[in-house]
């Protein structure tokens, strides 16, 4: 086992395996939605990476039914935060895709704040600043401007200032109103 990813996850259970249990099931269990189905399944990629996909595709030649959440094995090297967040993204498009969610802007930046949402709503802020860290790590990333990403320091930024604002801290450099305005959007949009 990865000793890195153990200590990443000192208080984590152990899987039989003897590799950490990332606690995915508490995440699939926050993000479940009336009238959304999904499964999960976990492929070898070749890098680290997720998807959602709603039709069902065929992956490195391998058959992925509709409205499947690919996750890669190559996250398991990540930190356990970070992989539940990414898995909660990715159930996120899931949850716009099948809800009919209108959004503006790009759909991964609609995914990352419902996301985000819901981590701040069940106060797993430490994930998200995991996640703010994982991004913050890879840099000023040049992203063309036709990937619906956005870069992984403006990720950093965004997902860092909406776990803050959840915990009613308010860091000078964001937008006190981000926090507010993303719950009581989602929460409209969903019809909570």
């Amino acid at each position: 086992m990865n000793r890195l990813l153990l200590l990443l996850c000192l208080g984590c259970a152990v899987a039989p395996d003897g590799t950490p249990d990332l606690h995915l099931d508490r995440v699939r269990e926050a993000m479940r939605m009336p009238g959304v189905e999904v499964s999960v399944r976990w492929l070898d990629c070749g890098e680290v990476n997720a998807f959602y996909t709603p039709e069902g595709t065929e992956v490195w030649g391998i058959k992925v039914a509709p409205r499947t959440v690919v996750m890669c094995n190559e996250l398991r090297g990540e930190a356990p935060g970070f992989v539940r967040y990414v898995l909660a993204h990715e159930l996120s498009h899931a949850i716009i895709h099948q809800r009919r969610i209108p959004f503006t802007g790009s759909e991964e930046v609609a995914a990352d704040e419902l996301a985000a949402v819901v981590f701040g709503v069940y106060e797993w802020q430490a994930d998200l600043y995991a996640t703010a860290n994982r991004y913050r790590r890879m840099g000023d990333v040049w992203v063309p401007p036709w990937d619906p990403h956005p870069a992984p320091l403006k990720r950093a930024f965004t997902i860092g200032c909406l776990a803050a604002e959840s915990e009613n801290k308010y860091p000078v450099f964001c937008d006190s109103s981000d926090w507010e305005h993303a719950l009581t959007s989602w929460i409209r949009l969903l019809d909570l």
